[in-house]
């Protein structure tokens, strides 16, 4: 059976997906009172996935146990932190054909670990997509804006353009990034 994302009742059971660290739920109150919530209780536990993670269903780690007859406030770790997440941007170039290799040439070398994938189509132009470990971050971030790159990044537009809202737009880690950019860019002052 599949979680759900967000807690709608006290009563709902509380999980935290040991594979991705978040949070998800089970809606007793949505059950109690039915014919499938009895056969649940009645039947033992039951897995229950992460919805985070139920296109990978096919692997069993987003799942966990859930007992009805157990009292236990939190299946796994409610403290456990998330695993740092992958870097994933895209470069714009337009057609800028010669500056999207020399970009791409330049960060190979830099990040010898980097993902790159075509990302071109017929109204954006010329556009690099790149995966990179979560770890690399910030030194990422530093270095597009050390090499003058930071513009066609379409991470740091995304940063630049929720800093106009009172509400980041579903960009929960916004704030902390935005600080990042700021620091990168009086650290680099600094150097200057």
């Amino acid at each position: 059976m599949k979680g759900q994302k967000y807690c709608r009742h006290t009563s709902d059971i509380k999980v935290v997906c040991p594979k991705c660290s978040k949070r998800y739920f089970f809606p007793v109150a949505d059950y109690e009172g039915t014919a499938m919530f009895e056969a649940l209780k009645t039947e033992g536990p039951f897995e229950l996935v992460c919805p985070w993670c139920w296109d990978n269903y096919s692997s069993p780690e987003g799942s966990m146990i859930i007992d009805l007859s157990s009292k236990q406030e939190w299946y796994g770790d409610p403290d456990k932190k998330p695993p740092l997440k992958e870097i994933y941007d895209v470069m714009y170039f337009e057609t800028e054909y010669d500056l999207r290799r020399e970009f791409e040439t330049e960060i190979q070398k830099e990040f010898p670990s980097i993902k790159l994938e075509d990302a071109s189509d017929g109204i954006h132009g010329a556009r690099t997509a790149l995966y990179l470990g979560g770890e690399l971050k910030r030194k990422y971030m530093k270095w597009l804006i050390e090499k003058g790159y930071a513009s066609g990044s379409f991470l740091v537009n995304m940063i630049m353009t929720n800093k106009r809202f009172k509400e980041p737009i579903q960009y929960p880690d916004f704030e902390e990034e935005f600080k990042t950019l700021k620091d990168i860019v009086a650290e680099l002052k600094l150097k200057s």
